[in-house]
C-alpha cells in the first residue's frame, strides 16, 4: 500500500478523470440547440419591432414608368428665340477689322465679344447678313462684298440662323449671291431668304427644344419690271429670279406667304416668324404700307414679324387677326442695325439723331402647354449700342448691351442716351403684349 500511495496525485493541479465522451457530446448538442433557440427569439423580436429587414423589405423597389400628367396650362417646353438686325460692313469697319501688323487678314470677332454670351444663351438666334461674301478686292457702300470671316464671326458669336433676303444680297451678281449661300452652308448655319439651289426650301423649320418654328425671310424689291426683280437698283438676271424671296406688290407677298405657311405647317411648324426687309430708311415710324402688310400677315396666321432695312429702330405693336379674333401677332417694325459704321458723325442730315448707332435683341418665347398647344407666351428686349473706341492702334465697334451703362468703356453717357432712345420707341409695345397675352394671362 505504501509503495502504491507514492503514485497518487498530491495536489489539485494534477489531471483528473473527466466525464465520458458520450456525456460531453450530449452536452454540446444541448448547448447548440439552446443557442439556436436564442438567436431565433431575438430575430423574431427585432422583426416585430420593425428594426430588421424581412424578405419583403430587402427587395429593391420596382421602377415605374408612369408619366406625369400635365394640366392644360402647365408648361411642357419653352423655346426662346433671339432676333436682331443688320450686319453691314462699311469701309471704316472693314479697315478696323484688318490685321495691319500681320498677314492683313480680317477678323471681326472682337466686335461681338461683349454680347457673345448673351447670344449663345438663347435657344435659337437669328441675324440679318446684309452683305455678299466674296474674294478680295472687297467692296463697301453702295454695293457690298465682304470677307468670309464676317460670317465666321457671326457664327462664333452664337448666331444659328442668317436671314439673307435684303436689298444688298445681289450686290455681287448672281454668282456672288450663290457663293454667299455656299459659305453659310459650309459653316453649318441655317439660312433663309436666298438659295443657291432651287431644291432648297424657301424657309427653315427650326426644332427648338422640341418646338418646331417656321422661319421665313422676304425683301421688298426696289424696281418693278415684267418678270424681273431688282434689288438696290440692280436688275436680277432672269435665271436669278427664283433664288431670292422678294416681292413688289402686296398681292405677290400674300400669295407666296399663303403657300409658305401651308408648306411650313405640312413640315411640322407650330409657330411662324417672318423676317421682312421693308420700310423707309431712317424713319422712326412704320409706313402705311408696312402696317397694311403686317395686318395681312397676321390674318394669315404669322405669330411674329421682325422688320429690318430702315437702319433705325421702329416701334413694337400687337395685331389681332381680322379672320380669327383669338390670333394675335407681335411685330417689331424695325430692329435697326446690329453692326455698322453708321455713326452719327458720318450720317449728316440723313440721320443726325444717333438712332443709326442703336440696335436691339428681341426675345420671343414660345411655350408648349400641357394640352400640346404652342403659343407666344412672352416678349422682351435688350437695348444695344455700337460703342466705337480705340484699341491696339485700331478701332473696336463693340456691340454693347446698354441695359446697364455703368460699365461701358469711355462712352457711358452716349450709351445711356442710346438706351433712352430705344426704350422710348419700343418699351410700350412689349409691355402691351405681355399684359394682354403673356403667360400670366393664359
Amino acid at each position: 500500500m505504501a509503495e502504491r500511495e507514492r503514485y497518487q496525485p498530491k495536489h489539485s493541479g494534477g489531471k483528473k478523470k473527466g466525464p465520458s465522451r458520450a456525456v460531453r457530446r450530449a452536452v454540446s448538442v444541448i448547448l447548440a440547440l439552446l443557442l439556436i433557440a436564442a438567436v431565433v427569439v431575438v430575430a423574431v423580436k427585432v422583426i416585430h419591432k420593425g428594426g430588421g429587414k424581412s424578405e419583403k423589405t430587402t427587395k429593391a423597389p420596382e421602377k415605374t414608368t408612369e408619366e406625369v400628367t400635365l394640366g392644360p396650362n402647365d408648361v411642357a417646353a419653352e423655346a426662346k428665340v433671339l432676333s436682331t438686325g443688320d450686319v453691314i460692313i462699311h469701309k471704316m469697319l472693314l479697315d478696323a477689322s484688318q490685321d495691319w501688323s500681320g498677314d492683313k487678314s480680317y477678323d471681326f470677332n472682337k466686335h461681338f465679344r461683349a454680347v457673345k454670351d448673351e447670344i449663345s444663351a438663347a435657344d435659337y438666334s437669328v441675324v440679318n447678313l446684309e452683305v455678299t461674301l466674296g474674294e478680295a478686292p472687297y467692296k463697301t457702300y453702295p454695293t457690298f462684298k465682304s470677307p468670309d470671316s464676317v460670317a465666321e464671326a457671326m457664327k462664333n458669336a452664337g448666331f444659328k440662323c442668317f436671314v439673307m433676303a435684303n436689298n444688298h444680297c445681289y450686290d455681287n451678281s448672281f454668282e456672288g449671291l450663290k457663293r454667299t449661300v455656299s459659305v453659310v452652308d459650309a459653316l453649318g448655319v441655317d439660312h433663309t431668304g436666298t438659295r443657291n439651289d432651287l431644291a432648297q426650301k424657301k424657309y427653315v423649320i427650326a426644332d427648338v427644344n422640341g418646338i418646331k418654328i417656321g422661319i421665313v425671310n422676304y425683301a421688298e424689291e426696289t424696281v418693278s419690271s415684267t418678270g424681273r426683280k431688282a434689288l438696290n437698283g440692280i436688275l436680277l438676271s432672269a435665271e436669278a429670279n427664283d433664288y431670292v424671296n422678294s416681292w413688289y406688290t402686296t398681292t405677290t407677298l400674300v400669295n407666296e406667304m399663303k403657300q409658305n405657311i401651308e408648306d411650313m405647317k405640312a413640315d411640322g411648324a407650330e409657330a411662324i416668324i417672318l423676317y421682312i426687309h421693308w420700310g423707309v430708311e431712317y424713319s422712326f415710324t412704320p409706313s402705311t404700307a408696312q402696317k397694311d402688310i403686317a395686318q395681312k400677315m397676321c390674318d394669315l396666321g404669322v405669330d411674329v414679324i421682325i422688320g429690318g432695312h430702315p437702319h433705325v429702330i421702329q416701334p413694337a405693336a400687337t395685331l389681332t387677326s381680322a379672320t380669327d379674333p383669338d390670333h394675335h401677332t407681335f411685330v417689331v417694325y424695325s430692329v435697326g442695325n446690329l453692326l455698322s459704321n453708321q455713326r452719327t458723325a458720318f450720317m449728316g442730315n440723313a440721320c443726325p439723331t444717333g438712332h443709326t448707332e442703336d440696335g436691339i435683341f428681341v426675345y420671343t418665347t414660345f411655350t408648349r402647354y400641357g394640352d400640346n398647344r404652342v403659343e407666344l407666351s412672352h416678349v422682351d428686349y435688350s437695348p444695344l449700342w455700337v460703342n466705337r473706341y480705340g484699341e491696339d492702334n485700331s478701332f473696336v465697334y463693340e456691340i454693347t448691351n446698354v441695359s446697364d451703362t455703368s460699365g461701358v468703356k469711355q462712352n457711358a453717357d452716349a450709351a445711356a442716351k442710346s438706351k433712352e432712345r430705344t426704350d422710348k420707341l419700343v418699351a410700350e409695345g412689349f409691355k402691351e403684349y405681355n399684359e394682354k397675352y403673356g403667360s400670366s394671362n393664359n
